[in-house]
């Protein structure tokens, strides 16, 4: 199984998404706790760049399951530094908004987010169709 989702990391990042946006919902189902504490707390902060995470990735990772296990794998080449970017945004931006401000005049680590999930899909986009239709990747031709 494991080796399987080496091979195909459109796979990968589909489960990985998914156990992303199961952990965000189970953090809502709990009523008058600390949980529910945390959540008010850090909704903007934290708990919605990892929505729009979320909503991004997914998507992408069903598209490069339409590819090829080489395409994938290319993608996967340079993608996996590109995803650890929205994490990385969060933990750099929150102790803005513990100051009470938001990112200078940009809005906030939402919006970065969801500027990174366009920029991610458009290289995702134009990556998977030139490995696809320019390079040929993965296709063979019987001459």
């Amino acid at each position: 199984m494991i080796s399987f989702m080496i091979r195909k990391p459109g796979i990968t990042v589909v489960l990985g998404t998914l156990s992303l946006f199961a952990v965000l919902e189970i953090l809502r189902l709990p009523n008058g706790s600390f949980i529910e504490n945390l959540w008010r707390n850090y909704n903007g902060s934290i708990i919605e760049p990892l929505e729009v995470t979320v909503l991004f990735t997914f998507p992408i990772a069903l598209y490069l399951l339409l590819f090829n296990q080489t395409i994938q794998q290319s993608w996967w080449r340079w993608a996996r530094f590109a995803l650890i970017v929205p994490f990385a945004l969060i933990i750099l931006l929150l102790p803005m908004y513990q100051n009470g401000g938001g990112f200078i005049s940009f809005g906030g680590t939402t919006e970065l987010v969801i500027l990174w999930g366009v920029i991610f899909a458009a290289a995702t986009l134009i990556h998977t169709l030139y490995q696809q239709f320019y390079l040929k990747t993965g296709v063979i031709r019987n001459n």
